[in-house]
């Protein structure tokens, strides 16, 4: 990727003080920073983008009666379904306390 190098800011000694000020008038400071912002770029040249006699967006030839739908295929079995319907039901439910596994101490172990 080409990088530019910023253009410099053309500043001029200050007679009375000695530091350098920026003597541009606001519009030329207005222009030098939109020139500074990322200019877009077009993605077609202009005679792809102008087609004289071409419609935009042209009507399908559909007739009333015919309806388009979005189908959803599950192509697993009955049982993969309910497998996995267990799985999330399994994984969205607490433990009961009493169904958990009791923790055995071993008295031998020191801290």
């Amino acid at each position: 990727m080409l990088e530019l190098m910023p253009k410099e800011v053309p500043l001029q000694v200050d007679m009375f003080s000695g530091e350098l000020v920026d003597n541009r008038t606001k519009k030329q400071k207005k222009i030098a920073q939109q020139q500074a912002q990322p200019q877009q770029i077009e993605m077609f040249s202009q005679r792809e983008v102008a087609q004289f006699g071409v419609q935009a967006n042209p009507k399908l030839p559909i007739s009333l009666k015919t309806h388009i739908e979005l189908a959803i295929e599950d192509r697993r079995s009955e049982a993969e379904i309910a497998l996995e319907q267990q799985r999330t039901i399994e994984e969205h439910t607490y433990p009961l306390p009493w169904a958990l596994p009791a923790l055995e101490i071993d008295p031998s172990h020191e801290p």
